[in-house]
């Protein structure tokens, strides 16, 4: 079964000073042409910047990051100021980046699998995340090898399937193919599989950004 969850009265403090620290730039929209949209259908709770979702034993809390939120990020967990999807100089911006925290009340384990954690389009489009091995790809096909040195924030992705046991909490990023700016909106989708045998779908909501906002 499949259920929605849209409301968190209640705020983990402990789990907001987890993930504020990460972020050492304020956020201001910078070089994302999207925002976040509460007034959608499913919105969660929309605390500043942050998506806060909560279910009885988990939280789930999303960020959509710019690339200087992202560098930072990733310094701030690997120590190193690599950032393996930074656009380019003078080139347009390539990947799109959310960082999620999942926190686990309970006492079972939870799990969350990027494969189901879809960036939807309101023309249909649907991705998911990239990876290394699909940034290496890439590398390839231009020709190229992945730097040696870009494994090292394989840490701080989260790209394959990740197990929560009861008690704890992960963060990592969710990256995806840059969102063309004549999508309207757009959403970011993040499934767990519940203990129980149930999943539960956090979707956060995007629209692009108006000259007047």
């Amino acid at each position: 079964m499949l259920c929605h969850v849209k409301h968190s009265i209640f705020i983990n403090s402990a789990a907001l000073l987890l993930l504020a620290p990460l972020l050492c730039i304020a956020g201001s929209t910078g070089d994302r042409p999207f925002v976040p949209d509460p007034e959608a259908d499913q919105a969660p709770e929309l605390h500043g910047a942050t998506w806060v979702a909560e279910g009885p034993t988990w939280v789930v809390r999303m960020q959509h990051l710019s690339e200087a939120e992202r560098l930072a990020y990733l310094e701030k967990v690997t120590g190193l100021r690599i950032d393996p999807f930074a656009s380019p100089p003078d080139k347009e911006t390539r990947f799109t980046s959310f960082l999620v925290l999942i926190e686990n009340r309970g006492e079972s384990a939870l799990e969350m699998n990027p494969i189901h954690c879809w960036l939807k389009t309101n023309k249909g489009d649907l991705e998911t995340p990239i990876g290394l091995d699909d940034l290496g790809f890439l590398y390839r096909v231009a020709g190229g090898d992945l730097p040696p040195a870009y494994v090292r924030v394989k840490p701080a992705l989260l790209e394959s399937t990740r197990t929560v046991y009861g008690g704890e909490s992960i963060h990592g990023l969710l990256i995806y193919r840059e969102v063309e700016p004549n999508n309207k909106s757009f959403r970011v989708d993040v499934q767990l599989s519940l203990p129980d045998g149930e999943t539960a779908l956090v979707s956060a909501p995007y629209r692009r950004l108006k000259k007047k906002d």
